[in-house]
């Protein structure tokens, strides 16, 4: 037999666990349908660009690292932007990041899906936070391999959108 006590806090413990803040609020998603929710009122065209030898040279020495020959991106015809689609391994498992650029800027990133465990993705104040500031905003506890992606990707889109736009 259920004491009330008992049922209190099986109640309590349910409304608690479906009304937490970021409890299973995020849902995997295809970046199309992040893109086509975010972008329904623009074009958007897309384009799949393969760097010249000289262009992936010039990324790999300005970032430091090695990156591929093959991009997938959109052209945003509302705010002449650039939107890139980026999936990567993060500890073990794979994440899809939409990232836009515009003016040298993020104007938008959000993480499409995230196969790792829930706990290791990074608040959504923290990735405004980068948006704002770039590869310079803190680091994170808990979610330092997930940061870590997330801060390189940003600083990878800038550095590949500055060379592809460059009108020199």
């Amino acid at each position: 037999m259920f004491t009330k006590i008992t049922y209190s806090f099986i109640l309590i413990s349910t409304l608690a666990w479906g009304i937490s803040p970021g409890f299973c609020a995020f849902k995997n998603r295809t970046y199309q349908d992040v893109i086509s929710a975010k972008y329904k009122e623009c074009k958007l065209i897309k384009e799949n660009i393969f760097l010249k030898k000289d262009q992936l040279n010039n990324i790999e020495e300005k970032l430091g690292f090695k990156v591929s020959s093959l991009l997938l991106r959109y052209k945003n015809s509302c705010s002449k932007s650039f939107i890139y689609i980026d999936s990567h391994i993060v500890r073990t498992l794979n994440e899809t990041v939409v990232i836009e650029v515009k003016d040298k800027r993020i104007s938008y990133i959000e993480i499409a899906s995230f196969m790792e465990p829930k706990e290791y993705l990074p608040p959504l104040k923290w990735i405004d936070l980068l948006k704002r500031k770039g590869s310079e905003v803190d680091s994170l506890t808990g979610a330092t391999l997930s940061q870590n992606a997330l801060k390189k990707l940003v600083q990878k889109y800038i550095v590949i959108d500055n060379i592809l736009n460059d009108k020199t």
